[in-house]
């Protein structure tokens, strides 16, 4: 019979995000960048110094994709603005007309063939009122599934022949048939997560090909093998609401693992203070640093 490993992480930074997500490694200068999507804000925290500072303030930035190590693309509600991170400008990139109220953008990744995926939901929690879009560099925006409730983690399989999608409120992992112009086929479900793990939020990959899947209400990080749909391992977080996770650190082995306070209530929080925090994990495997999204500025 399977045995799941069972870690614990630790507390990397001690911070009060109502919604903490979104984590990106930026390796060339040893930084974390993540998002505090209910307030607004973009953070960068120096991973040796732990010296965090905001870099943005919108209205419900949601997804930080990597341009360059100067430039970022924030995602915020309903357009993507590119930030450049030295000097402070923002320029708008792309803005989408979601054609009803209340949707926003929430978790985006770029593909190994340098698009972007990104998705939307419903602000109240309404269901099957959000798509999935893929934004290619010349701003070409189109949908690729539409009926999302909570669109969520991605990720892509080594062989570059797989992607991985989360739908959160339905507390599975899809997967999708790949190809090298970007064309998903062949959806099925991959992993439905039993109830006692919570639900699966945001999500990354490691060398080995494994998926390391947040949880939402579970307090803990899942890594599932895709192919056989086993939980190898658990890692127990100190907070309820776990949101995503990247990998990252000088070897790419540390997990960053960030978590949320939204809706907790008193108990909750005295139970779990650190809600709201960054947690860290230093795993067995690698992670891949993130496909970045090569603008042609002509």
């Amino acid at each position: 019979m399977h045995k799941m490993k069972i870690e614990i992480a630790s507390l990397w930074l001690k911070t009060k995000a109502n919604l903490g997500e979104g984590p990106v490694y930026f390796n060339d200068s040893e930084e974390l960048v993540w998002l505090d999507i209910n307030n607004g804000y973009v953070h960068v925290s120096d991973s040796i110094s732990k010296e965090n500072k905001i870099i943005y303030e919108g209205e419900k930035s949601s997804c930080i994709i990597s341009i360059s190590n100067e430039e970022l693309l924030v995602a915020d509600i309903d357009k993507l603005i590119r930030l450049n991170r030295s000097t402070g400008a923002i320029t708008l990139f792309l803005k989408v007309d979601y054609k009803s109220t209340n949707i926003r953008f929430n978790d985006g990744k770029v593909d190994p063939y340098g698009n972007l995926w990104i998705g939307t939901m419903e602000m109240n929690g309404l269901l099957q009122k959000g798509n999935l879009y893929c934004v290619e560099p010349n701003k070409k925006i189109s949908i690729k599934l539409k009926g999302v409730s909570i669109s969520n983690g991605l990720a892509w399989s080594i062989d570059k022949k797989t992607m991985y999608f989360i739908d959160t409120a339905i507390r599975s992992i899809y997967a999708f048939d790949f190809d090298n112009k970007s064309k998903i086929s062949n959806q099925r479900i991959l992993v439905t997560i039993p109830k006692q793990f919570g639900s699966p939020d945001g999500m990354t990959i490691d060398n080995k090909g494994n998926l390391w899947v947040a949880m939402w209400g579970g307090a803990c990080v899942l890594c599932i093998n895709p192919e056989s749909g086993l939980i190898l391992e658990k890692v127990e977080v100190d907070a309820p609401l776990v949101t995503s996770c990247v990998f990252g650190g000088q070897n790419m082995d540390i997990l960053f693992i960030t978590t949320a306070r939204e809706g907790l209530k008193t108990k909750e929080l005295e139970k779990y203070p650190y809600s709201g925090s960054i947690f860290s994990f230093r795993t067995n495997v690698n992670g891949l640093k993130p496909n970045r999204f090569i603008i042609n500025s002509k």
